[in-house]
């Protein structure tokens, strides 16, 4: 128990420990680390795949108020009847309503361009 004392009071415990033993720490050491980086990459993927399911099943909800208009390749709102970006309603759950200009619609959020209509 002396010698024990001793070696703990020195400090220096890794000149006195065999080597194979030395190897194993520093395994464990690395062990943990990476064990600790994973288990924090598996939070950030738990919390993205989170935020993916609640913004498609929103989405489901907010596609249900509009009807898709083939000839214009937008979506029209079934109680405003203002046409809505299709791009931004299905990519980011966003409603972005469309703006009529010379050429055609076009989005202010992701600068989508729909072809001319007599709206």
């Amino acid at each position: 128990n002396g010698m024990m004392d001793m070696l703990l009071a020195n400090k220096e415990l890794y000149f006195y420990v065999p080597a194979p033993a030395a190897i194993v720490a520093l395994m464990f050491v690395w062990l943990f680390k990476r064990l600790m980086a994973v288990d924090t990459e598996r939070k950030a993927l738990q919390n993205m795949l989170i935020s993916l399911m609640a913004k498609y099943s929103n989405r489901d909800q907010i596609l249900s108020q509009y009807t898709y208009d083939t000839e214009l390749g937008v979506y029209k709102h079934k109680f405003n009847g203002h046409y809505y970006c299709h791009k931004c309603l299905l990519d980011g759950t966003k409603e972005s309503p469309l703006t009529a200009q010379e050429k055609g619609l076009f989005c202010p959020v992701c600068g989508s361009h729909y072809k001319k209509t007599e709206i």
